[in-house]
């Protein structure tokens, strides 16, 4: 006997839309509490997928916590994040950048919270799509082409303001 791990969104969907089903017709709500939408290095689905699935296919009720969202009576990363810079001293939200490798999260959050700017990390989650291995970076440049077909995807006022392929240090 092995361990059940599907590969692809489609058939791990299939295994979760049952039970799903049964919830959202009962009416039970749904916590995401990490809205990631993909496991870095495995691509397997994060609660944020799952949450989406609920909440629009099977028209659940969710309530999203975490980048890049600011539920009501909760305090988000990014409220948290601009309050401990404020007690610093930073209260020019032109002054605060963020840094991540999820255009969904990291970077829509960014321009949702009207951060001055956002570097989009070229290997994680999305490095298949720009030619990249996912990890550490090799030194090898993203390619142009690929890049602009990822940012297409997203509205203008939530692609980043700066891409880079690796962050090391």
């Amino acid at each position: 006997a092995g361990v059940w791990a599907p590969t692809e969104w489609d058939e791990q969907a299939r295994f979760f839309r049952g039970p799903l089903t049964t919830a959202a017709a009962r009416g039970v709500p749904m916590l995401v509490t990490n809205p990631d939408l993909v496991r870095p290095g495995s691509m397997a689905p994060m609660p944020g997928k799952l949450g989406g699935l609920y909440a629009g296919e099977l028209g659940g009720q969710v309530t999203f916590v975490g980048k890049p969202y600011n539920s009501a009576g909760t305090t988000g990363v990014y409220d948290t994040a601009l309050a401990i810079l404020a007690e610093q001293g930073v209260t020019d939200l032109e002054r605060v950048c963020m840094v991540g490798d999820a255009m969904e999260t990291d970077i829509c959050g960014a321009a949702r919270n009207a951060l001055g700017g956002s570097v989009l990390i070229g290997h994680g989650i999305h490095s298949e799509a720009l030619g990249l291995e996912q990890g550490k970076g090799s030194g090898k440049v993203m390619e142009e082409g690929l890049l602009t077909e990822l940012l297409e995807r997203y509205d203008a006022e939530e692609r980043p303001t700066h891409v880079a392929p690796a962050f090391n240090w």
